[in-house]
């Protein structure tokens, strides 16, 4: 079976397991056949895995994996903090200030890199979680 093959199968095995919720047989499956992936399928892998640790409670894993999903190829800096910005502000909205306030962490961590971006809707947030603003 090829690697292409073999990386297919576990995605597909990693799908089962969770439909079945077996989320800790998704974060213990073998990940070998992904060294050479692609970067779809490694995102793939990554979003399936931080889905799990998210079901299982261990957020700070699952923002590990998202944010291993947002570092392959194609994803920009822009969409990764947005997109975390997004989430954590989800967080809010469930009334859940610790979990907004590690995406809303990792958010800042991608803007110290790049200038360019517009921090002020994290900050605003993020006061929020503090609960220093309503």
């Amino acid at each position: 079976m090829s690697e292409r093959d073999e990386s297919a199968e576990t995605l597909r095995r990693m799908v089962r397991m969770l439909q079945q919720q077996n989320y800790i047989g998704v974060v213990e499956s073998d990940q070998s056949t992904f060294f050479d992936a692609s970067e779809f399928t490694k995102r793939q892998l990554f979003g399936l895995r931080a889905l799990a640790y998210d079901k299982i409670g261990s957020r700070k894993r699952c923002i590990e994996e998202y944010t291993k999903l947002l570092a392959t190829n194609g994803v920009s800096d822009f969409e990764s903090h947005t997109t975390m910005v997004e989430i954590a502000e989800q967080y809010l909205q469930c009334d859940e200030p610790d979990a907004a306030k590690l995406w809303l962490a990792k958010s800042f961590e991608i803007a110290r890199h790049d200038a360019t971006l517009d921090t002020s809707r994290a900050t605003h947030l993020m006061q929020i979680a503090d609960g220093r603003e309503t």
